[in-house]
């Protein structure tokens, strides 16, 4: 069952929180740059491209247990003043946030729309186990709700994805 049919997906999304200055962007204008499933997996690996890892338990212990990365997600450094992070193509609230910050409001998005980190890190080992592309779409369904209310919160697509 993906988030969509336990009735935590995208229907029952909180109201849109976006801060100040952060371009208003609507669920319909999200959802028309998605590359649809008939366009095959392979467009719509390379248009999610890492979302799959940052929706992931896993990787968030990794980056408190990896003594630079804790250090960031402790410190007031905001994501622009990392090395390769400005000029980049990612967006201003992107840039603004600490990566703490970031981190968390991933968490919040997930929490919004009954996204479990455990279960992401189950399909993405299955992906990776079979490699079948009906696999791949049934983790694409089950977090895409969280890459949308990302977008609405006022995050890029490459916020999430490179």
């Amino acid at each position: 069952m993906d988030a969509n049919e336990s009735g935590n997906g995208a229907v029952g999304m909180a109201p849109d929180r976006r801060s100040p200055g952060v371009p208003n962007i609507t669920r319909a204008q999200i959802e028309s740059e998605i590359p649809p499933a008939t366009n095959g997996v392979r467009e719509r690996r390379l248009f999610f491209n890492n979302l799959p890892n940052l929706l992931r338990i896993t990787d968030r212990r990794e980056m408190d247990n990896n003594h630079y990365l804790a250090t960031l997600a402790t410190s007031d450094i905001t994501n622009a003043q990392l090395p390769g992070k400005a000029d980049t193509g990612y967006s201003a609230k992107y840039l603004a946030d600490t990566p703490q910050l970031f981190i968390a409001a991933v968490d919040q998005a997930m929490a919004e729309v009954g996204i479990d980190g455990r279960r992401v890190e189950e399909l993405n080992a299955q992906v990776k186990k079979t490699q079948k592309p009906e696999d791949y779409e049934a983790l694409l369904r089950y977090i895409l709700p969280a890459y949308i209310r990302l977008r609405m919160m006022g995050y890029g697509h490459a916020d999430l994805t490179v």
